[in-house]
């Protein structure tokens, strides 16, 4: 029996996208990419999502999803004015409302959403010394019962106070000014005058500065793969390329202890 070709292209589209749709009921069909960390893949906690795994470009809502956390806690943890879009923001953007009122070498972010959420759920979680929390974070935390000795420690020597942080800032800047009033200078004004304390790997360092510390270009090629660009923070790197930030930390500062 022949078959019209008008037929055939007929049937082809039907189990082309009937196959798709019967397959999207069922759960096989995945259009949209799903924002989910990958699982805990032995030992207690085997099959629970990995709070180390969250990324930059996770929403609160994904965080939600994937751990049980309320978005309303998450905001609260994070100081997100009312009003705000909780389920639809980005883990990512607590930098860019944080990175100009935090010391140095201190991050509020992803990180800090990992490491809250991690504590909060009670699942393991690496404590990264350059990460902090908000006081509001550390007070809801504070609250739970399954927290280890350790872990309360860490919530109290990584705890931002917003407020004194910004008093402080004032308090510099005013020194600062009297200073170069006074003739005597600032050593930060001196591009060639870098602190001994500032050779150091931190969540903000960009490739810029591993590069005037005397990190080579073969060297960063060498540990990231490629050359980004100077001005590249390594942790965004890392958490857009869904590489460890600690393990290319280590590896940095490795180079750089060589190279003192």
């Amino acid at each position: 029996m022949k078959i019209k070709s008008t037929t055939l292209g007929i049937i082809i589209l039907l189990v082309i996208f009937g196959g798709a749709y019967g397959s999207k009921l069922t759960g096989w069909w995945i259009t949209e990419s799903q924002k989910v960390p990958v699982k805990i893949a032995s030992g207690e906690y085997q099959g629970a999502y990995d709070p180390n795994d969250i990324r930059g470009s996770y929403s609160f809502k994904d965080v939600s999803n994937a751990f049980g956390v309320p978005v309303e806690v998450l905001g609260e943890a994070f100081g997100l004015p009312e009003g705000t879009d909780l389920e639809g923001f980005k883990n990512k953007d607590l930098e860019g409302m944080y990175s100009s009122r935090v010391e140095a070498g201190k991050e509020i972010g992803n990180g800090s959403v990992k490491v809250f959420v991690g504590l909060y759920v009670g699942l393991p979680v690496d404590l990264d010394g350059d990460v902090y929390l908000l006081e509001s974070a550390a007070k809801i935390l504070e609250s739970l019962d399954h927290l280890t000795e350790e872990q309360r420690v860490y919530i109290a020597e990584n705890t931002i106070s917003l407020d004194k942080l910004m008093d402080s800032n004032k308090g510099s800047e005013a020194s600062d000014t009297s200073g170069t009033e006074a003739g005597k200078g600032n050593p930060s004004d001196n591009p060639d005058h870098v602190e001994s304390d500032e050779i150091a790997m931190k969540g903000k360092t960009i490739i810029r500065e591993l590069l005037d510390w005397g990190v080579t270009e073969e060297e960063i090629i060498g540990i990231l793969g490629e050359m980004p660009n100077p001005l590249t923070n390594v942790r965004t790197y890392c958490q857009e390329h869904e590489m460890s930030f600690s393990e290319i930390k280590s590896a940095f500062q490795g180079v750089l202890d060589q190279n003192r």
